[in-house]
Order: structure tokens, then sequence, then C-alpha cells
């Protein structure tokens, strides 16, 4: 059904970018610049039907144009998803370390 369909998609989805190691790269270096992990970093872009991530931004005001939002932006951009045979989708996806 085409509701399975979206929520298998929303897991494949979840799983790339939650354990994209570049990702992971990426707040380990905040981490270790800033001492601690942000309680919580939204990501931005648009999902393409090729499976490609363009984009790519952090939403918070506070992280804009940092080095944070600069190397998620490449690591996500590196990312393959898997393609659709639908239209390009926005998204937004949390990254919560509380």
């Amino acid at each position: 059904s085409a509701a399975s369909d979206v929520y298998k998609r929303q897991q494949v989805l979840d799983l790339l970018l939650r354990n994209n190691l570049d990702v992971k790269r990426c707040f380990f270096s905040y981490m270790q610049s800033n001492g601690e992990l942000p309680g919580r970093v939204d990501v931005r872009f648009t999902l393409q039907p090729t499976g490609r991530a363009t984009g790519i931004g952090v939403t918070q005001g506070e992280f804009a144009g940092s080095s944070l939002d600069s190397c998620l932006g490449t690591a996500i951009g590196g990312i393959e998803f898997p393609e659709s045979s639908g239209s390009a989708s926005r998204i937004t996806y949390p990254y919560i370390f509380q």
C-alpha cells in the first residue's frame, strides 16, 4: 500500500540520516569545540527523486552558517538515498541530543 511505502521510506531515511558516519563526525567535532552537543539541531533539505539531497541547511539561527551547518550540508549531501518515482519532497529532520 502507499501508506506502508511511505512508512518504509521514512524508516530508510531515518536509518541513513542517523547512522551516517560523516554526520556523526560533524557532531563530534562540534562537541570537541564547544564541550557539549547541541540539545537539538533540525536539518531541512529537499530530497530529489534521484536520491540526492539538495538545499541542505540547519533551521536554527544560532547554527546557520556555522561550521556545523556546512559540515552537515556536506555529509547529508553525500548520502545516497533510495530513488523514488514521486516528486521532490521537503524534509526537516531532527537530531535530538537531550
